[in-house]
């Protein structure tokens, strides 16, 4: 059976809507940040505490994965982020 160029273009379409709702059903990776907060002190010196947020976009929110914590930022830096949060 042939379809129409027409057809195809509607059925081509089509496809690329439901993988789009797929993806953005899952959750796909749009960022990352490192941030980092001292670390409560004990009369050592002053130490900070390195984690990781990955952020990801849905249909209606954007969600945000947290890591472990570390100390060293090398660490932290090291993680990748999923590119599908599930």
């Amino acid at each position: 059976m042939r379809l129409p160029s027409v057809g195809w273009v509607v059925l081509s379409g089509f496809a690329v809507l439901i993988l789009a709702a797929y993806v953005l059903d899952r959750g796909i990776f749009i960022g990352s940040e490192v941030q980092s907060e001292p670390a409560p002190l004990d009369g050592r010196k002053a130490e900070y505490v390195y984690t990781k947020h990955c952020y990801y976009l849905h249909f209606t929110r954007i969600d945000e994965l947290r890591t472990s914590s570390t100390t060293d930022d090398r660490d932290t830096d090291r993680y990748v982020c999923q590119m599908f949060s599930r």
